[in-house]
């Protein structure tokens, strides 16, 4: 009888050690998740935006003035801007899907500046001096041919991450959004 008492009083307190366990772990997980969530907000409130001002035709090619924002009082370094071109689909799963294809437009020129309004297209050792940034930056971007209301995607990388905007460009200024949407995966 004594061994059966002991028994049941030492599975008690296992079960009791085990539901302790569970409820801080309950509680742990549920402060990760905050954690985890403030962290997430913070990072993208603080992260690189771009935004499309204006497009100028020329001869060859068309200019195109975008804009990085830093809202982090951390400054920015531009690593990268890779620029896409929506195309139409080809295959039969693209087609049946609708899903956006995107190529890369790898002839295209892009470059910060301080001066904007000046179209003669730079290079590295004229404007590296550009690639970091508190505040803001201009981008100048030249792709080669004539504008036709296309969509295209500019993804820049920073050391603050990367960020992605998907524009129609076409001629002229622009005007500012009455509308704007960000969505983020994972959410």
């Amino acid at each position: 009888m004594d061994q059966i008492l002991l028994n049941s009083i030492v599975a008690f307190m296992g079960l009791g050690i085990s539901i302790f366990v569970l409820i801080i772990h309950v509680k742990n997980r549920n402060i990760n998740l905050k954690s985890f969530r403030l962290n997430r907000h913070l990072i993208r409130i603080s992260g690189v935006e771009l935004s499309f001002i204006n497009s100028t035709q020329y001869e060859s090619n068309f200019i195109l003035n975008l804009v990085a924002f830093n809202p982090s009082s951390v400054g920015c370094i531009i690593k990268s801007l890779t620029i896409y071109k929506c195309r139409e689909p080809i295959t039969f799963f693209e087609k049946i899907f609708s899903y956006e294809c995107w190529d890369e437009v790898s002839n295209a020129k892009w470059w910060p500046t301080e001066k904007p309004e000046c179209n003669k297209i730079k290079f590295m050792h004229d404007e590296y001096r550009n690639l970091y940034f508190e505040k803001y930056r201009d981008i100048v971007v030249a792709i080669p041919g004539s504008f036709s209301r296309e969509k295209y995607r500019f993804h820049i990388k920073t050391n603050h991450g990367g960020y992605i905007q998907t524009t129609e460009i076409s001629g002229g200024n622009f005007s500012f959004a009455h509308w704007s949407e960000q969505n983020y995966e994972g959410d």
